[in-house]
């Protein structure tokens, strides 16, 4: 089993790399497991939420409940924030899910953003379509958390789980307009302790403001937890019934963005910018747009 981890690890590092030569590998590699966006009968769960509310911790004692309930093999993508300045990321959120990445038929892989809004990048499509390629039937990617234009999210996964803190103030009005309208399930994580009774507010105050969204309350309390847990499963299972039609659209939206990247890493391959003439006297983005688009259609490009 460590052999097979280290192997989709190495295949994953080649997704996660820009060199043309690795991409071509990656994608004979895909193409020779018939790997579909559209038709793989799997599980893509997104977890999203502010920083700090706990996205790893949820991951854990959800992953932990469904790998022992079921032989079937689990993924996680945890995406961590790259520096601006040095370009590196912690990647530390493994660390802390030690439970979970000690079970056999679990496979975590910290990723960095890459400076993404949002945290996911192409390549984290391509990640998972590796993982269920080496039999994870279901994948959490856990995204950095940024609030409400952080809705890339829903774009690769199947299910969006938002997580919410009791008491963060002005947390619910800063992401409400983006990720909360994309999000299938909303969670108020860490209902218990000091915060819980603004917990329940928020949590019946947002089942009036989103009547067809579960929202469900999740603690640590053991017996809470357990409820809460059971609640989040029996959710998952009716909404992962029927996702063709939104992989579909997704399939369409992330050929899109990989053609864009494909022409701007072309443009710089091949310094097709001279094609408009000096940077400099360029007075207007839209002036380069038109320009290019002009000299692409005199080419065989």
């Amino acid at each position: 089993m460590s052999h097979e981890r280290s192997t989709l690890s190495q295949c994953i590092s080649l997704a996660e790399s820009q060199n043309f030569a690795d991409k071509v590998i990656i994608s004979e590699l895909l193409d020779l497991r018939q790997s579909s966006w559209v038709d793989n009968e799997t599980l893509r769960i997104g977890v999203t939420g502010p920083p700090g509310v706990g996205k790893s911790t949820f991951i854990e004692g959800l992953g932990i409940s469904m790998a022992q309930l079921s032989q079937q093999k689990l993924a996680v993508l945890a995406i961590d924030p790259s520096s601006t300045s040095t370009k590196g990321s912690i990647l530390g959120d493994k660390t802390r899910m030690a439970g979970l990445s000690q079970m056999e038929n679990v496979y975590i892989r910290p990723n960095p953003n890459r400076e993404q809004l949002g945290g996911l990048t192409l390549e984290t499509a391509t990640s998972l379509l590796l993982c269920e390629a080496a039999g994870y039937h279901t994948t959490y990617i856990e995204s950095v958390g940024v609030g409400q234009s952080e809705i890339e999210i829903d774009m690769m996964t199947d299910i969006v789980i938002l997580l919410i803190q009791p008491g963060s103030g002005d947390t619910l009005q800063g992401i409400k307009k983006g990720i909360m309208e994309v999000a299938d399930i909303i969670v108020i994580h860490k209902l218990d302790g000091a915060t819980e009774l603004i917990g329940k507010e928020m949590l019946n105050q947002l089942k009036q403001l989103y009547p067809h969204t579960p929202v469900i309350g999740h603690s640590s309390h053991p017996i809470v937890n357990q409820h809460s847990l059971t609640q989040i499963q029996s959710t998952l299972s009716q909404l992962s019934a029927d996702t063709k039609a939104k992989r579909i659209k997704q399939k369409t939206y992330l050929l899109n963005a990989e053609l864009k990247s494909a022409l701007l890493d072309h443009a710089q391959a091949n310094d097709i910018y001279q094609l408009i003439g000096e940077m400099s006297n360029i007075k207007h983005p839209t002036e380069a747009y038109v320009k290019l688009r002009n000299a692409l259609n005199n080419s065989k490009i």
